[in-house]
């Protein structure tokens, strides 16, 4: 084990850095917590080479950060997702908030994956390179999780929804 955190354990670092947006308290907290599972998988762990080894820290380390990500996510309050709108009468407002609410109860129904990437578009205005990157999946991968996400909105809340052209969504 002690070998296995002295080959490891710098690029765990550094791709916890990466994940957490350069938190060093962050990144050091996920690295701990991924030797910890690794020595309570001990017994499974020391069966596998070196190099499945250390994509098992990696692997664990990246769902370690997702895990986070989602739970501080979900406690997001709804009002960080009000996007202002022209017309700041009463009416108004009250509709954006009804469509805002609805989309927010739909987001965190979808599957994981697309709500992941439906809020770090519209919610984080992250580009289809840094979601990529920060979920460890291809930007493909986003912009089509992204076409789902709006079409399930748009197909059950409707088109009004005022955040649905709006960052993160440029094609790179």
């Amino acid at each position: 084990m002690a070998e296995l955190f002295q080959h490891t354990a710098e690029g765990l670092h550094l791709h916890a850095l990466r994940l957490n947006q350069g938190d060093p308290a962050s990144a050091e907290d996920l690295v701990q917590e991924v030797f910890q599972a690794a020595a309570l998988a001990w017994a499974t762990l020391r069966c596998l080479d070196s190099d499945r080894r250390r994509a098992w820290l990696f692997r664990v380390l990246q769902n370690k950060s997702i895990d986070r990500w989602r739970s501080s996510a979900c406690d997001a309050p709804l009002a960080d997702m009000v996007v202002s709108t022209a017309a700041e009468d009463t009416y108004h407002r009250a509709i954006h908030s009804i469509l805002l609410e609805r989309c927010w109860k739909l987001l965190r129904s979808m599957p994981t994956a697309r709500f992941r990437v439906a809020y770090l578009t519209w919610h984080e205005d992250m580009t289809t390179g840094e979601i990529a990157e920060h979920l460890g999946i291809a930007p493909t991968t986003v912009r089509v999780h992204r076409k789902h996400a709006r079409d399930e909105i748009i197909e059950t809340i409707g088109p009004d929804v005022p955040f649905l052209g709006c960052a993160g969504e440029e094609e790179e």
